[in-house]
């Protein structure tokens, strides 16, 4: 039996960030273990950031400005689509607005679990139509910004116009190579079918496209796993290992947080503190947890072989390297110089900011 604990409506048309906080406050006075967002692109990116961003133990604004990263999980997302829609249900993006300033947020917690969609293929021809029209329309912004590049071009515009012509007009939706894809049978309108799509692999190369707030990145393929570095301004690094683990450092070169087989950590006093997330008095927040001395050395032992195998791929002739916004040579001596400097063995910081 499905229990709804609270619902969140009357936002704005469009997503703001005032929105956003209130949805926050409402899921954390619930403590709910699934999130369903229905309606059209607001509801849907509300439903994604409100579950990803009050599970996170950053504050929210500071998350959408760039200054700190989603790092694990969110709560499981159901999207169902009413509407023509932008395709938000299919994504792993999201959009909101701060101070009047438009925002994108990607990250792989932001991406449905599970998205329901209903087809309008069997409907009258007009209706098909004007569909067609609000998705075609959706798709102008990324392809008309001054910021479009060959990359761009093909992720935001070809593969996008794909989806959503798919969603619109034929009968399936064509599945991303190894992607688990499902469908159901759940009961919908007359002459509307419903189907519902597994979570989709988060792919990594999202990092070096849209991680702008890390100035210069670059990644590589170590391990057989894609590997990606970003500096943000003060030169704070941080080391994406796949989804999982991920080690990121303060500007003096010691490191302040983890992700690690499944769980946050974050530096407390020169140690490692396990941050697990728990309801109090009606609020979910993040409870540091004494690490093991053990978990402590698996966790700095993972992190040495990692670094170890990128100063071993920073010295490779034929080590393919793929840099943002082609700033190959700066991201390279950024690297090296951080390398150099790192201290041995590396230390962990007093606190987990930047």
């Amino acid at each position: 039996m499905v229990v709804l604990s609270q619902s969140f409506r009357n936002f704005n048309s469009i997503p703001k960030r005032e929105d956003v906080q209130r949805g926050i406050s409402r899921f954390r006075d619930a403590d709910p273990e699934i999130v369903i967002a229905m309606d059209g692109g607001t509801a849907i990116d509300l439903g994604k950031m409100i579950g990803a961003l009050a599970v996170q133990p950053d504050d929210a604004r500071a998350i959408v400005l760039g200054h700190r990263w989603i790092v694990g999980d969110a709560p499981p997302l159901i999207a169902a689509r009413t509407t023509a829609g932008t395709g938000s249900e299919t994504t792993h993006f999201a959009v909101v607005y701060v101070d009047g300033e438009k925002y994108s947020l990607a990250a792989p917690a932001l991406l449905p679990n599970y998205a329901i969609e209903n087809r309008v293929a069997d409907t009258k021809a007009g209706l098909a139509a004007a569909c067609g029209c609000e998705q075609a329309s959706a798709m102008l912004p990324p392809l008309t910004t001054s910021r479009l590049t060959d990359k761009t071009r093909c992720h935001r515009g070809d593969d996008a116009f794909d989806v959503r012509s798919n969603a619109v007009f034929r009968t399936s939706l064509t599945p991303k190579p190894n992607v688990a894809h499902h469908n159901i049978a759940l009961r919908g309108a007359p002459g509307h079918a419903t189907q519902v799509m597994a979570k989709q692999e988060q792919d990594r190369e999202d990092l070096l496209r849209d991680g702008r707030q890390m100035a210069i990145r670059g990644e590589t393929t170590m391990n057989d796993i894609v590997v990606t570095i970003g500096f943000r301004d003060a030169g704070q690094m941080s080391l994406y290992c796949g989804p999982d683990p991920v080690f990121q450092f303060n500007a003096g070169q010691q490191l302040r947080r983890v992700f690690f087989a499944g769980e946050r950590y974050a530096a407390d006093a020169r140690h490692l503190v396990r941050l697990d997330r728990a309801s109090r008095d009606g609020k979910v927040q993040f409870v540091p947890k004494e690490v093991s001395e053990d978990r402590r050395a698996a966790i700095m032992q993972s992190l040495e072989r990692w670094i170890g195998d990128l100063r071993l791929a920073t010295t490779k002739e034929h080590a393919e390297w793929r840099v943002a916004d082609q700033q190959d040579a700066v991201f390279h001596q950024q690297l090296s110089r951080w390398l150099d400097a790192l201290p041995q063995p590396i230390e962990i910081a007093d606190s987990p900011s930047v």
